[in-house]
C-alpha cells in the first residue's frame, strides 16, 4: 500500500473507532432502548451515569477514553514512513476519534462531546499533561457537581498549556481546536449554568417577598393586604387555604376540594367577570395557564385588582406561591412553600430507575401527559419516566396502539372525582385485556386520586411520596 493509501486508511480507522457509540450500545445493554431520549438525551458519560448508573457510566468513561489513545497510537503500530513526526499524526488521529464520536454515523451523525475522548489523547500524547487535564476536570466536577463546568476548566487549562510548552506550531494548532471543538459541544450547558447562576445570585441576594411583578408583566402592589379574594382556578384557592387564608375567599369555582363559606362562580373556565364583580373582591387571582387573557381583560376593566399566575412548571408553581405569599403575609416564610422547593426545585432530579409510567388523565378521548408541563416534571423527579414525554403537547391524546408499543411498567389512571366510579374500574379492566404490557403482567394498573398528580399546589408534595411507594 501507498504511504498516501496508508494515511488515508489510518484517517478512516481513527473515525470509525471514534464513531462507536459505546455509552447508546452500554445503556442499551442495561434496558434502556434509546439513550437519545432520556436524561439530557446525550450520548456520553454524564447521561449514562444519569440513567443506567455508576458503573455502566464509568463503562463508557473508560471506553470513551480508550478511542483517544488507541488512535494515537495506530501510526506506532502501522510502520510507515511518509510522516516524520508520528507524535503529531498520532494527535491528528485522536482528534479524528474525537469528531467521529461527537458525529458518529451509526446514530445519524450525532453523538456526544468528546471530553473522555480527548483526554484519553492528551494522556498518549503527554502523560504529565494528560493527568493534569484530568485531575483539573474532576476537581471542576467535584466542587462544581456539573459536568460542563469541569470540562470548562479541562479545556482551559489544555488551550493555554499548548501556548505554554514549546510544541510543534501543527501539535498547538491541533490542541487548541481540539479544546475549542469541544466547549463548542457544550453551548446548551453554558446557557443553563447562566440562567441558574442568575437567578442564584437573585435568590442571595434578593429577598422572597421582593418579585417586582406578575406573570403577566403588572407590577405587584403591596401597599396593603387583601381581605376579599377570589379564586379563578381550584388549585390557586387551595394554594392559598395551605398559606393558611381560606378565610379570605369570598369566591372560588367549581371543583375546589375545600369546605369554606365561599361563592361558587362555575367551572373556571366559563366563569364571568359579573359573577366575580359580584363578590366585591380587593385581589383575584388568575391563572396563566387556565383562564382566558379576555376575562382577565374584562375584570381589570371593571376595576379589579387582578394578579396573573401560572402553573405550568414546577418552577412556575413555584414563584406562584411565593407571589401569593408576599401579598399576604409579606417577608414572611412559609413551611409549605420551602418544602415545596426542598422537594422539586432545590434538588437535583435521581437517576433514572427505568421505570416507564402512562398517566391517563382522560379517557373518551384518551388524555395524557406531554413533555412540557408539571406532571412530567413530578414523574421524572421520581425517576421514572413518563413514555409519552417525547411530545411537545402538554396533553397529547395518544391512541391505545401507541401506549401498547411503548409499553409502560405502571399504569396510573387518575381520579378527577376521587370516588372510584364505574366507569374508572371499567378502564382498568380494559387495560387488563393486553396481556403483554409490562403494567398488566405486573399487576401496576392503578387508580389514583387525581389531585395527588394533577392539581398545581402543595399536595404534589404527597403526589410525589405516592409514586415512590408504588416505585
Amino acid at each position: 500500500m501507498s504511504d498516501n493509501g496508508l494515511l488515508i486508511l489510518e484517517c478512516f480507522l481513527a473515525f470509525l473507532l471514534g464513531s462507536i457509540p459505546f455509552a447508546w450500545i452500554i445503556a442499551k445493554f442495561k434496558g434502556i432502548d434509546d439513550l437519545r431520549n432520556h436524561g439530557s438525551k446525550n450520548v456520553g458519560t454524564t447521561n449514562v451515569v444519569r440513567t443506567a448508573g455508576w458503573f455502566a457510566g464509568m463503562a463508557t468513561f473508560v471506553l470513551d477514553f480508550l478511542k483517544g489513545t488507541v488512535c494515537f497510537y495506530l501510526p506506532q503500530w502501522f510502520d510507515g514512513p511518509f510522516y516524520e513526526d508520528r507524535l503529531t499524526l498520532g494527535l491528528f488521529l485522536g482528534f479524528l476519534a474525537m469528531l467521529g464520536h461527537c458525529y458518529s454515523p451509526f446514530l445519524k451523525f450525532k453523538g456526544g462531546k468528546g471530553v473522555a475522548t480527548t483526554m484519553g489523547m492528551v494522556l498518549a500524547f503527554k502523560p504529565g499533561l494528560g493527568i493534569a487535564l484530568m485531575l483539573i476536570y474532576s476537581l471542576g466536577l467535584a466542587f462544581t457537581r456539573m459536568s460542563a463546568l469541569g470540562s470548562y476548566y479541562g479545556m482551559l487549562f489544555l488551550i493555554l498549556s499548548a501556548f505554554f510548552f514549546p510544541f510543534s506550531l501543527s501539535q498547538t494548532l491541533i490542541l487548541v481546536v481540539t479544546a475549542l471543538f469541544v466547549l463548542s459541544k457544550h453551548q446548551n450547558n453554558w446557557k443553563n449554568i447562566l440562567q441558574k447562576t442568575v437567578l442564584f445570585i437573585f435568590l442571595i441576594n434578593v429577598p422572597s417577598f421582593a418579585i417586582e411583578n406578575d406573570f403577566d408583566g403588572t407590577k405587584l402592589d403591596f401597599s396593603s393586604q387583601p381581605k376579599r379574594i377570589v379564586a379563578l382556578m381550584p388549585s390557586l384557592a387551595e394554594i392559598l387555604a395551605g398559606l393558611g387564608h381560606e378565610d379570605k375567599l369570598v369566591g372560588i369555582p367549581e371543583f375546589t376540594e375545600l369546605k369554606i363559606n365561599a361563592r361558587v362562580l362555575g367551572p373556571y373556565h366559563r366563569i364571568s367577570p359579573e359573577a366575580v364583580y359580584a363578590q366585591n373582591p380587593d385581589l383575584v387571582l388568575a391563572n396563566r395557564d387556565g383562564n382566558s387573557k379576555e376575562l382577565v381583560k374584562a375584570l381589570k376593566k371593571l376595576g379589579l385588582k387582578v394578579v396573573v399566575l401560572n402553573t405550568t412548571s414546577l418552577q412556575d408553581i413555584a414563584t406562584s406561591m411565593k407571589i401569593m405569599q408576599s401579598l399576604l403575609n409579606g417577608a414572611d416564610k412559609n413551611i409549605l412553600i420551602q418544602k415545596f422547593e426542598s422537594t422539586f426545585i432545590n434538588k437535583e432530579k435521581p437517576v433514572s430507575n427505568h421505570k416507564k409510567i402512562f398517566t391517563v388523565i382522560g379517557w373518551n378521548p384518551l388524555v395524557t401527559v406531554g413533555k412540557n408541563n408539571f406532571i412530567n416534571e413530578l414523574i421524572e423527579h421520581t425517576g421514572a419516566e413518563n413514555i409519552f414525554a417525547d411530545q411537545k403537547a402538554a396533553y397529547p391524546r395518544p391512541s391505545i396502539e401507541q401506549v401498547i408499543h411503548r409499553n409502560p411498567d405502571i399504569i396510573l389512571i387518575c381520579d378527577l372525582t376521587n370516588e372510584k366510579n364505574e366507569d374508572l374500574l371499567k378502564m382498568s379492566e380494559y387495560w387488563k385485556t393486553f396481556k403483554n404490557i409490562s403494567a398488566v403482567k405486573n399487576n401496576k394498573i392503578i387508580i389514583v386520586n387525581g389531585s395527588l398528580l394533577l392539581k398545581p399546589g402543595f399536595r404534589l408534595i404527597d403526589g410525589y411520596e405516592f409514586l415512590n411507594k408504588i416505585l
